[in-house]
């Protein structure tokens, strides 16, 4: 009898935790779900955390997800999350997604297949929200979202072996009204954000990554961003006869080519109110963007 009430008891136990975790309709995702159990129906013991399936008890669209942990990754060939229904948010309330090797040691970019987060394809690629936390040192993307209605906020990426976040698909239209605000990219081996279709990119700090600090093929309106010390430009946007992007009010420093560059086709794109200065194969290259005024550029010369 004294076992059975053990029993019952460590049972009660458990049923009250689970319900605990889930009582606003949140699903808790930590490293020990992940690895040795699954952290929800569908989802099997082992990374990728994989957010494919209907989840008994809850409703599809509309999950959300939120970590209780760090999610340490063994190596950059491993993936961390992977998307496949939409709209779903993801709060990493201040955990890391971060591969084993830079977990309390000096990281450095690897390439490798491992993206933080993904879509199983740009098909599904709809209303996702990632928010509040750092993924670091992915082999691939940081965030690799093609899709329309993404937003991405208060996220440290760096570190990956790709573009920090990559929002982008073979054809543009599916890529649209999205939003990456007050994010900070840095160290990443190819772009810090890189961009197919549209998006309002603002607030962001974009430092040091090993290509573009923003690249914006089509429509983008890139406002009031630091982008500083990039390997390659400060921002490129490329546009056509029918679409274009805005760069409004950015700090554009210290990166290794151009502070703007104005792709071929930009012919509807403009730039107003940068300090672009200190960039190293100059301020503003093309002809096809259009000086709306009050920028300042190197020693206030006039910009191109």
């Amino acid at each position: 009898m004294k076992n059975l009430f053990k029993k019952t008891l460590l049972l009660s136990t458990l049923l009250f935790i689970n319900n605990v975790s889930a009582v606003d309709g949140v699903i808790e995702l930590n490293h020990t779900c992940a690895t040795q159990t699954g952290c929800f129906s569908g989802d099997s013991a082992g990374f990728p955390i994989t957010i494919f399936s209907i989840i008994p008890g809850l409703t599809v669209p509309g999950l959300s997800f939120r970590l209780t942990s760090d999610l340490i990754l063994d190596d950059e060939n491993i993936s961390g999350l992977i998307i496949g229904i939409r709209n779903v948010t993801i709060d990493f309330n201040g955990f890391s997604l971060i591969r084993q090797a830079c977990y309390q040691h000096q990281c450095t970019s690897v390439s490798g297949s491992g993206h933080g987060v993904k879509y199983v394809n740009s098909t599904l690629g709809e209303g996702a929200t990632l928010k509040n936390g750092p993924i670091i040192g992915m082999g691939n993307d940081g965030v690799s979202l093609p899709g329309k209605n993404i937003i991405i906020e208060n996220m440290q990426i760096g570190y990956s072996g790709g573009h920090g976040i990559h929002l982008t698909v073979g054809e543009s239209a599916l890529t649209k009204g999205n939003v990456i605000r007050k994010n900070t990219m840095f160290k990443n081996a190819e772009n810090g954000i890189n961009i197919n279709g549209s998006a309002m990119i603002t607030g962001n700090i974009v430092d040091s990554n090993g290509g573009d600090g923003v690249e914006c093929i089509n429509w983008c309106n890139i406002n009031n961003n630091i982008i500083t010390s990039n390997n390659g430009d400060g921002v490129t946007v490329i546009g056509s006869t029918t679409k274009g992007s805005l760069v409004l009010e950015n700090t554009i420093s210290g990166n290794d080519l151009f502070g703007i560059r104005f792709g071929n086709g930009s012919v509807r794109s403009a730039y107003k109110g940068n300090f672009i200065t200190n960039n190293f194969s100059g301020t503003v290259s093309g002809t096809k963007g259009f000086d709306l005024g009050q920028n300042f550029c190197t020693s206030n010369d006039t910009c191109p």
